[in-house]
């Protein structure tokens, strides 16, 4: 029989230990991630279903309430993770949501599993749930990235590096040459990298984390869940680059990356990139997700250098399932849908967990 309930501190290590465990966990489902959102504005509801003394499912659920209307969003990012896609285990995990969704006057819940388009299971099950595909979910608007590069992790380090396209392998091995030093970040160079960060979103023209939820990230994912590392490169004794990556269970991101002006023919971006794959295979990690970046983009496109420079790593480009959503009100529902198109740059500051 199952048993369905609200996490408390005490269920961290187990939370925690569940989704490292499962294909579609994902470190915004970590215990330690739902600590952060409410420097963001966000309740964190967390939600296990077990079976006997056996963890089957968990939601983090984040609530955004809004006063006119009085209504709210639930939202369970990179979630649910549910062991086996138990049919059980959702419809409990439903039915406790729909409950408190009526006391917040909810007018959906999103959904946005860690799994890949068109993984049936996934998709066939969230459908017979209720569920309805949002709208933009497959733009570049989207909550999360709908489309990512992932390396696979499985060969060795050489062959890694062999899969690289040409150039990328060329910047790395000149970096090394140029004498770039790559070194893990400690507590006293967080202000530095918060300040990098803002540079680069200003020198880009994106938003950035508030510096309280970064030190948050840190306490929380890197000291004290040992999720995580903050990478520094440096050139004749200066910080030029650096890197926030996380990691949990077969998968490791790379989160945040910020850097200074870098002198031309410098390439510490590729160094950076290469040591956390480095990283997260020696922690044993079989995929590395480099996060965000538009579909197949043609030349033009304003990403188009990012999705270079991540596609020079050998990656795959993977799609998403992506948004799904249970519409708890449809009116107020429909007034979303003709609102957002046109609040792109909100829903990413308000629902999204980094630029991209």
């Amino acid at each position: 029989m199952l048993e369905i309930r609200e996490a408390v501190p005490e269920d961290r290590n187990a939370w925690d230990f569940f989704v490292a465990s499962q294909p579609g966990g994902h470190i915004l489902q970590s215990y330690g991630w739902g600590e952060l959102e409410r420097y963001r504005g966000f309740e964190t509801w967390r939600l296990i279903v077990s079976e006997g003394k056996q963890i089957v499912a968990i939601a983090s659920i984040l609530i955004r309430r809004w006063s006119f209307p009085k209504s709210a969003i639930l939202y369970v990012p990179r979630g649910p993770v549910i062991s086996g896609a138990r049919e059980d285990a959702l419809r409990g995990l439903l039915e406790t949501i729909r409950h408190r969704a009526r006391a917040e006057k909810a007018i959906f819940l999103k959904v946005d599993p860690f799994a890949p388009e068109g993984e049936a299971s996934a998709e066939s099950l969230l459908e017979r749930s209720g569920f309805e595909r949002a709208p933009l979910a497959c733009t570049h608007l989207g909550t999360q990235p709908p489309v990512t590069i992932q390396v696979s992790l499985a060969p060795n380090l050489s062959e890694i590096l062999d899969k690289m396209e040409s150039k990328c392998r060329q910047y790395v091995r000149l970096a090394e040459r140029q004498g770039i030093r790559i070194r893990e970040g400690g507590t006293e160079d967080l202000p530095l990298f918060v300040d990098m960060l803002r540079e680069t979103g200003e020198r880009r023209g994106f938003s950035i984390p508030k510096a309280a939820f970064l030190q948050a990230l840190w306490q929380e994912l890197i000291c004290r869940a040992g999720a995580g590392a903050l990478f520094l490169a440096e050139s004749q004794g200066k910080v030029t680059a650096g890197r926030i990556a996380l990691a949990l269970g077969e998968t490791c991101w790379e989160f945040y990356a910020a850097s200074m002006k870098i002198p031309r023919g410098l390439h510490p971006n590729h160094l950076l990139v290469w040591e956390i794959i480095k990283w997260g295979k020696k922690r044993g990690c079989v995929r590395f997700d480099m996060r965000g970046v538009p579909d197949d983009p043609p030349p033009r496109h304003p990403l188009y250098g990012i999705y270079r420079f991540k596609k020079g790593f050998g990656g795959d480009l993977v799609r998403f399932t992506g948004e799904w959503d249970l519409v708890f009100s449809r009116a107020l529902y429909g007034v979303w849908q003709m609102a957002l198109p046109h609040l792109g740059p909100f829903t990413r500051r308000s629902l999204a967990v980094s630029p991209e």
